[in-house]
């Protein structure tokens, strides 16, 4: 694909207020260290029962999810820590809706956090803050009918300091206000998606750089061998061992950044790419490359603050439109949201904003840039049989809903099911000038494992 057209940023610089984990109920998590059982989505389908019970339980009919706050390793915890913090919630809601009973259903709310994101006080933090969320309206997942909230659920992800796992302790609190309430916790392996969602960086090398790694007789066996590959050079990236995808030789794709059309170079620091934040009323353009010289080709989700430059996804970037490089197209120029096949959305930076200590941000992930490259996937691919298992972790790894709401609970297991949901623009947006901008469709299977993943984060210098 190519494109030229305009994009928009929003500027800001989140502070992170360092809250005791005991004030979040972090106390009662499983103990760090405890051996993982499996990656967070299937984690979370399989708690989602336990979650369903204990909603009806303490009798609450409408309940909505809220934007997680995340901790990795030894740094601050925080709200806008990476696409998890977000993300984490709307798979909750997609989870809740999975299991929960035809027959005597929770109402589950679609997009608690946008709507306490325009709430006066809004803050689960604190008891007035939790209060001040009851007094909005929401809309549940299917139907018409806009409710009130009875009780929400919020929660902590905690990841190891070497990567290779994640607590996760979920939450929830009533109309009451008092403090949260542990529901469950549990541990979960990091695995590619998870490392992106939280803002890490690695590149693959050795077995992946065929096109995927070999099948072998032991599926579970070679999963979990991709995993811990990717974990660990996550993990060595972090402590600047390697060196970052971006400024590795080896990479197969490179990113540029322009301001006004200078190019911005990196700083690197603990691992980390930063640059500083464009000022307000400056042009911003990006450039992808194909640098290494095989003839295969590359799909790259080019995402600012969580969203995909193509079409705003905030979907896995597995399920995620791509920008496709290849020796026919080595070089795409992103200058702003794509829109349509023919129309894009110019760029504005917003005025930066900061978010006060002990007050939560329920808006999308500002100040990051985020690219994710997978391979073409090339010879014979060992696919899993679909049964309702697979059914349910796709329909919770691909994220999306109906365009419209469907009249019921049933409906919409249906369509999030069997893959019918139509994409849906989640998160806060600030328009920008309308520009034209012609893009063509090209088919392209990825490799589920992407090759690169890379995370610049842009700063108030």
């Amino acid at each position: 694909m190519s494109q030229q057209s305009g994009l928009r940023i929003a500027a800001s610089r989140a502070v992170r207020p360092g809250v005791l984990f005991a004030a979040l109920g972090l106390v009662m998590l499983a103990t760090p260290g405890a051996p993982a059982s499996d990656t967070l989505d299937r984690e979370l389908l399989k708690n989602a029962p336990r979650i369903i019970h204990y909603l009806k339980d303490h009798g609450y009919k409408n309940v909505g999810a809220l934007k997680f706050r995340v901790k990795k390793g030894d740094e601050p915890i925080g709200d806008h820590v990476g696409q998890l913090n977000l993300n984490l919630a709307d798979r909750l809601e997609i989870a809740l809706i999975l299991a929960d009973d035809l027959r005597s259903p929770i109402g589950v709310i679609h997009g608690a956090s946008a709507v306490a994101a325009t709430l006066p006080g809004a803050n689960h933090l604190t008891k007035s803050g939790r209060q001040a969320l009851f007094r909005g309206v929401y809309s549940l997942a299917w139907g018409d009918q806009k409710v009130e909230a009875d009780a929400f659920l919020t929660g902590v992800v905690v990841v190891s300091p070497d990567l290779g796992q994640m607590t996760v302790g979920i939450m929830a609190f009533g109309k009451d206000g008092e403090a949260l309430e542990k529901v469950v916790d549990f541990t979960a392996t990091t695995d590619a998606p998870a490392l992106v969602e939280v803002g890490e960086s690695f590149m693959t090398r050795g077995a992946f750089d065929s096109g995927g790694v070999e099948v072998v007789k032991d599926q579970a066996a070679s999963e979990e061998a991709v995993r811990d590959q990717v974990v660990k050079t996550a993990a060595r990236v972090k402590l600047s061992q390697v060196m970052h995808p971006l400024q590795d030789p080896e990479a197969p794709v490179a990113l540029e950044v322009y301001y006004d059309n200078q190019r911005i170079p990196l700083q690197l620091q603990d691992g980390k790419a930063l640059i500083p934040e464009p000022r307000e009323g400056q042009a911003v353009l990006f450039v992808l490359r194909k640098v290494d010289t095989t003839p295969g080709k590359y799909g790259a989700v080019l995402s600012v603050n969580g969203e995909n430059t193509l079409y705003k996804e905030r979907l896995s970037p597995l399920q995620c439109w791509k920008w496709i490089l290849s020796p026919e197209t080595p070089a795409i120029s992103v200058r702003g949201y794509q829109t349509g096949e023919k129309s894009a959305e110019a760029f504005r930076v917003l005025s930066p904003s900061e978010s006060r200590a002990n007050v939560m941000n329920y808006g999308a992930d500002m100040g990051t840039i985020s690219l994710v490259v997978f391979r073409e996937a090339r010879g014979t691919k060992t696919r899993l049989a679909i049964d309702d298992e697979a059914e349910d972790l796709a329909a919770l790894t691909g994220g999306t809903y109906p365009r419209k709401p469907p009249e019921n609970l049933a409906a919409l297991k249906f369509q999030l099911r069997s893959g019918a949901a139509n994409a849906s623009t989640r998160g806060l947006i600030a328009e920008g000038k309308e520009i034209g901008a012609a893009i063509r469709r090209l088919a392209f299977e990825p490799d589920p494992t992407p090759v690169m993943s890379a995370t610049i984060t842009y700063y108030r210098p």
